[in-house]
């Protein structure tokens, strides 16, 4: 019997604010781009902008370090358009990011802004140059059950097996011993670059009762076909 899942992505608009600045889009994953700056506030900014590495741990924290000091660096190849050094109350700036060609490098647009000549609140906005060519694959590699904040949670571990950066999502679902869906979570979109891991956080469903039951975890990494794990979840009955 074959199992035909569907998965469906809902867009976001990622917008970062910070103070009265707001920086936009998050992630440039098509190059060249725009980085959007506006500055909400009654008085002028003064704005900084800087081309910077990044890694990422597996917990999804990133370390920023110094254009050109990144194992997958853009280096040279990276570039900038004009970036004024103040915005007017009100207005909007564009910034032009591009990458020149090459093998497959990221790196992240520092946008920082400030009321005076003192370092101001930071936004990061990552790109990839991405190549043709390369794949995109991954494999669960851990599920466990553990304690998230006040309540139960599943814990994933997602290794990557492609060559190319991939977005991830998808769902859990929890079967009973009849093997129907009883409840379902959401796995919010993440990251995962070539050769990483990420640990992803999962909330049971605090409906569920006690009982056993299978968890299948299900993600769409951008590949022809889903990955899936699946482990035994056992819920200790109510006293």
């Amino acid at each position: 019997m074959m199992l035909v899942l569907a998965l469906a992505e809902v867009p976001v608009r990622l917008v970062a604010q910070s103070g009265g600045l707001a920086v936009t889009p998050l992630l440039l994953d098509t190059l060249p781009g725009g980085v959007t700056v506006y500055n909400g506030e009654s008085v002028p900014a003064r704005l900084r902008v800087s081309l910077q590495d990044f890694e990422q741990a597996p917990d999804g924290s990133n370390r920023f370090l110094p254009l050109g000091t990144g194992h997958s660096t853009c280096g040279g190849r990276a570039d900038l358009g004009v970036v004024p050094d103040v915005i007017a109350p009100g207005a909007t700036v564009s910034i032009r990011v591009d990458v020149a060609a090459g093998p497959l490098c990221w790196g992240a647009v520092m946008v920082e802004a400030s009321k005076d000549a003192r370092p101001g609140n930071r936004v990061a906005v990552k790109y990839f140059y991405v190549p043709r060519g390369l794949t995109r694959a991954a494999e669960i590699v851990g599920l466990a059950t553990g304690s998230i904040g006040v309540g139960r949670g599943l814990r994933i571990a997602v290794h990557s097996r492609g060559t190319a950066p991939v977005r991830a999502f998808g769902r859990v679902e929890f079967r009973d011993d009849t093997g129907s869906v009883v409840a379902t979570s959401d796995v919010p979109e993440f990251g995962l670059l070539p050769g990483g891991e990420r640990q992803v956080s999962v909330a049971v469903p605090s409906q569920l009762p006690g009982g056993r039951y299978v968890v299948l975890v299900i993600l769409d990494v951008g590949a022809e076909d889903f990955v899936a794990a699946q482990a035994v979840l056992a819920i200790p009955q109510a006293r």
